[in-house]
């Protein structure tokens, strides 16, 4: 039953991953340009500028070994439920009835202007002899700490 538990999260985790890939089509960030080792090149530039007496300056700008990416979705290193990731889907399911959400899995998050994050949720209706469903919980946390969902996306089992 522990395996074929954890399997399940690591197809879902899986899932997650392709969806949040599938979300990021056509985006280009940092994370699609090659590091300054694998390309050869030196990650700064000069941009020649000329002030009011006509003499050259340069500004160098250098670019972070690992910069910290706007937009892109980053894998959560473990998919550990942690007291966090519980008042995450807490406040973000806070005054919603009828369905009861437990965390299964932190999946991952996304810098924006605040952070969201994808959570795999054990769905149960609040009614009796109800089968339990998995969703992928797509959670807005603003800078305030306010959560909101943003997303439920039911997952499809073939089992």
């Amino acid at each position: 039953m522990k395996n074929k538990m954890r399997s399940i999260i690591l197809l879902f985790m899986i899932g997650a991953m392709a969806v949040c890939a599938a979300a990021c089509a056509g985006e280009v960030n940092a994370s699609n340009v090659a590091s300054k080792e694998e390309s050869g090149i030196e990650m700064s530039t000069e941009i020649d500028q000329i002030d009011t007496e006509n003499t050259e300056e340069k500004l160098e700008i250098v670019l972070p070994d690992e910069p910290e990416l706007l937009g892109g979705w980053t894998a959560s290193e473990s998919a550990e439920v942690t007291d966090e990731v519980r008042e995450l889907v807490r406040n973000a399911t806070d005054g919603l009835l009828g369905v009861e959400y437990e965390p299964v899995a932190y999946l991952g998050s996304q810098l924006v202007a605040g952070s969201n994050h994808c959570v795999l949720c054990k769905a149960s209706v609040v009614v009796p002899n109800s089968k339990p469903y998995y969703v992928f919980m797509y959670i807005y946390r603003d800078l305030d700490g306010n959560c909101s969902i943003l997303k439920l996306e039911e997952i499809k089992l073939g089992i």
